[in-house]
């Protein structure tokens, strides 16, 4: 028995470019491109059993009170949630920075009012995995979230593959002290390594994936672009080599 899987996304067209003209399309996705992608997932001759849009799927990033990303995400499921090769397709969403952070003073900080928007919408949408199983401050508190995670990170098992996908901009505690905000590129690490060790000890599982939006990279030897926050890594990383 075999899983197979499409992963695609920053699929957003330009911040800059968008505002100059919004309305031609409020989405502000690169629509050709993702209407293309699904038509080729949806034509291949074996179908994937999930197909995952991986964030900076929108472009957002506005210091605003979440409007923009609610208008941006209702437009872009309008534009492809009623294409045929869509609805074929066994979707799963998650966001990446351009949909949960803005731009303030030059800095990439945290907006914390669009996390509930992007869960209402989800919740609602053809996109959503159907399972709430993440984290919140009190039951992962090492984790040190600002607030409920668990419709932003998730796993489940499909043919014996465990997936858990982060939120790699999940909100925390932890102030980042060039911006005086906190921390942005934040994921719930042990709450993640607590998925990986469940999944080592139950015989229906055969492989672990796991996905995210921002990378994974190894801060003592790699540098990378958009990376997740070094300290959270270190305990991902670790969990990932203690299977």
């Amino acid at each position: 028995m075999t899983v197979s899987f499409a992963y695609f996304g920053c699929d957003r067209v330009d911040v800059g470019d968008w505002k100059k003209n919004p309305t031609s399309n409020p989405s502000s996705a690169n629509l050709p491109q993702v209407l293309q992608d699904l038509q080729d997932i949806a034509n291949l001759p074996d179908k994937p059993d999930k197909v995952f849009l991986c964030g900076d799927i929108v472009a957002n990033y506005r210091n605003d009170d979440g409007t923009v990303l609610k208008g941006q995400l209702a437009a872009l499921q309008e534009a492809i949630g009623n294409l045929s090769a869509a609805k074929s397709l066994p979707i799963v969403a998650f966001p990446g920075n351009h949909e949960l952070n803005q731009k303030k003073d030059g800095d990439k900080v945290p907006n914390l009012l669009t996390d509930t928007i992007w869960t209402d919408w989800l919740d609602k949408s053809p996109f959503s995995p159907g399972v709430w199983n993440g984290p919140t401050p009190t039951s992962d508190p090492e984790d040190k979230l600002a607030n409920d995670q668990s419709k932003l990170n998730m796993s489940f098992v499909v043919k014996g593959v465990k997936f858990i996908v982060l939120n790699t901009d999940a909100r925390t505690t932890e102030i980042d002290e060039k911006t005086n905000a906190t921390k942005v590129a934040w994921i719930p690490a042990h709450w993640a390594a607590k998925e990986i060790a469940t999944a080592e000890t139950n015989t229906g599982v055969n492989s672990v994936v796991i996905l995210g939006h921002r990378n994974l990279i190894d801060p003592d030897s790699v540098k990378g672009d958009s990376p997740i926050d070094p300290g959270q890594a270190g305990v991902l990383l670790n969990a990932i080599k203690a299977c």
